[in-house]
């Protein structure tokens, strides 16, 4: 199916690109040494408390570490990204620990198709600021069709806390200061040219997507995590 002229195209990359695998493989290295993703995604499945045949659908899978620990906890893991080059580098992986449950998808939050009965738990981890706001709610409502009743969907991103709007010069100058020298262009490159957006509106998209708002919180006013639970209709 050919994309409408109209659509936003998820295609196109806004802000760092990674063209390569051994791009990809130094990110994924250079990552590992200041966050533990394993742990990170083990803390996310506790709070999904996913059941053996259930199926989980990973947007924005880069990497495809979650999707690698989620494939032991469920029947399924569907594991979706724009980028062709970050899904080779996350199907290698899955293949060199020997994991054969997890699909993975060149698609993205507007234009994967979902045709399975719906899924218990979907998850999110920094893709959702490659779209604008007004594209935002409608990938959304869009993950909310594809959960089952009181299904649950994890959120996390940069978003900024509310107090940003009235001191976002020296916010944004600290958080440059505080990085890597090695990370400071990407972040650069992040805040002036991708959609972060602020917290009260991410809230407020969640419940019009029609979700209930179970657990969140702001770390060092830009990183946002949201727990949801799918409304009953």
């Amino acid at each position: 199916m050919s994309r409408p002229v109209w659509q936003w195209d998820e295609s196109i990359q806004r802000g760092w690109d990674y063209k390569s695998i051994t791009e990809v493989r130094r990110y994924d290295e250079r990552m590992s040494t200041f966050r533990d993703a394993k742990d990170e995604a083990r803390e996310i499945l506790s709070r999904l408390a996913l059941s053996p045949d259930d199926v989980v659908l990973e947007f924005g899978t880069g990497t495809g570490l979650f999707a690698r620990e989620a494939a032991g906890r469920c029947r399924k893991v569907i594991a979706i990204d724009v980028s062709s080059t970050m899904l080779d580098y996350a199907a290698l992986q899955a293949q060199g620990e020997q994991i054969d449950n997890i699909v993975f998808v060149n698609a993205g939050f507007l234009t994967y198709q979902h045709h399975d009965a719906p899924v218990a738990a979907i998850v999110s981890q920094m893709a959702l600021h490659h779209l604008p706001d007004a594209w935002k709610l409608i990938a959304l409502e869009r993950l909310s069709g594809f959960l089952r009743e009181e299904g649950r969907f994890y959120l996390s991103d940069v978003v900024y806390a509310d107090r940003v709007q009235t001191d976002w010069a020296s916010v944004f100058q600290r958080v440059m200061d505080q990085i890597d020298v090695d990370g400071r262009d990407e972040m650069g490159t992040h805040i002036r040219e991708e959609y972060s957006t602020f917290d009260w509106i991410i809230r407020q998209m969640l419940v019009r997507a029609g979700f209930e708002i179970e657990w969140a919180e702001i770390e060092g006013d830009l990183l946002g995590r949201y727990l949801c639970r799918k409304a009953r209709a």
